[in-house]
């Protein structure tokens, strides 16, 4: 038995100037969904 399951999912880690305005775009234009927010890093 395995010890990793692999899900339909990606991760896209991309820089820039304002996480959740881009966030917002990727919604509003791609249908993409935020999972997580790390609003300390960087």
């Amino acid at each position: 038995m395995s010890l990793i399951s692999v899900k339909n999912d990606i991760t896209i880690a991309l820089s820039v100037r304002d996480r959740h305005a881009s966030a917002d775009w990727y919604s509003r234009m791609l249908g993409f969904e935020t999972i997580y927010h790390a609003d300390d890093a960087g």
